[in-house]
Parts: structure tokens; sequence; C-alpha cells
């Protein structure tokens, strides 16, 4: 986006864009993690992401791109990562057997975030060797790994369960643990939440701006 424009909130609004998804469907996606077939809907998810990184990344070099079109192909990536998540998460008991389950679930969650810690150093490299058109070609590959694993694994046969309304299904009513109803917890909660919203995401997302500003200013 500093690319584009050096205006704060065109920069600020990329965070909106991408996290504005998490708000709109995160629960409709992980209804339908459970009432669809999950490989099906995830070869959809990841199709979805491919073409939209594709499209970006073909306009940017075609310089096309303008901080709205910029803007809209975040939230569509958004879109597709948001509806992509809570099935990608639950094909893990499918995928290894019992025992390895926490291993898998841990080994899973240290791959996300060393991706998103060596992740944009490595698209700061690409960008500044090739440009943001290649980056965003070079993230639409990335999906193909996944398309040919999902592709080529043949999901077990699961029976399905008669169950009263799609309500219940889709959310069943799971009871809390009890360090889930002390006060202590829910304000450490509630403060690490404000926190990181109101202060994590803004100072994040103002690297580049800032950034920008002091490669620019003699």
């Amino acid at each position: 986006m500093t690319q584009l424009t050096m205006s704060p909130l065109m920069v600020s609004l990329v965070t909106a864009a991408t996290t504005l998804p998490v708000f709109l469907v995160i629960l409709p996606a992980g209804a339908l993690a459970d009432l669809v077939d999950r490989r099906r809907f995830l070869l959809i998810t990841q199709s979805w992401m491919v073409v939209a990184a594709a499209l970006l990344g073909i306009l940017t070099l075609e310089h096309f791109v303008t901080p709205w079109t910029l803007l809209l192909f975040t939230f569509i990536l958004g879109l597709g990562a948001v509806m992509n998540d809570p099935a990608w998460q639950a094909i893990t008991p499918e995928i290894v057997c019992p025992e390895n389950h926490a291993p898998a679930v841990a080994l899973n969650s240290v791959g996300f975030n060393v991706a998103r810690a060596i992740g944009p150093a490595l698209g700061g490299l690409v960008i500044a060797a090739a440009g943001s058109g290649v980056a965003f070609l070079l993230n639409a590959a990335s999906f193909f790994g996944v398309i040919f694993f999902l592709y080529r694994w043949k999901r077990p046969h699961v029976e399905q369960v008669a169950t009263g309304r799609v309500r219940d299904s889709a959310w069943p009513r799971v009871p809390c643990p009890p360090c889930s109803r002390s006060w202590p917890v829910r304000m450490a909660q509630l403060a690490t939440a404000c926190c990181w919203d109101s202060s994590g995401l803004a100072l994040w997302r103002a690297r580049p701006f800032c950034l920008a500003c002091a490669l620019i200013s003699p």
C-alpha cells in the first residue's frame, strides 16, 4: 500500500480489510466446516485464494492496481482464509492417528507462527528483488501444494449422525471450563484483547508506513 499512497488512512484500512472477514463469516465458516464435506470445501477455499492472489499479481504487474483495488483483493483473500481455517483445523484428527493428535496440533501451531515470523521477511526480499507483483504470484503458487494434498487425500467415510436442529449440530452446547468463569481470568483475557486490538495491530500495520517515511526523509 505504501507504494501506492502515503495516506495513513489507506494504510490502516489494510488491517480493516484483513480482519473484517473474521467478524463477518467466522461463525458461518465454522458451521459449514461441520455440515459439508471438508475436503471439497477446502479445495474451494484454496482455489478461491489462488484466483484472487493470481489476479492481484497480474494486475500489479500491469500497473492497474489502485489503493481501493488492493483493499478489495485484501478483503477477498481474507475472506477465503477465514472460510478455510475452521475446516483446515478440523481435518487434523482425520489425517493423523489419535496418538499423534496433540503433536500434530502443536506442529500446526508452530508452522503458523514460524510462517508469520519468517514470511514477511521473505516477502520483503522478493519485493525488493522482483517487485510486489511477483510476490503476489508466488503467494498464489504456494497454495498449489495444499491443493495437491487435498486432491490426493482420500478422506475416510464419516457416517452421518441424525441430530435435532441444525443450530444444535453447528453450535453444540459445550460446558465452559471453571477457569473461564473466574473474574481474574476474564479480566486478563479482556485486557489482552483490548491491548492487542487497540495497539498491537495498529503498530504491526503501521510499520511499513513508518519505514517508508524513514527511507524517504533526508
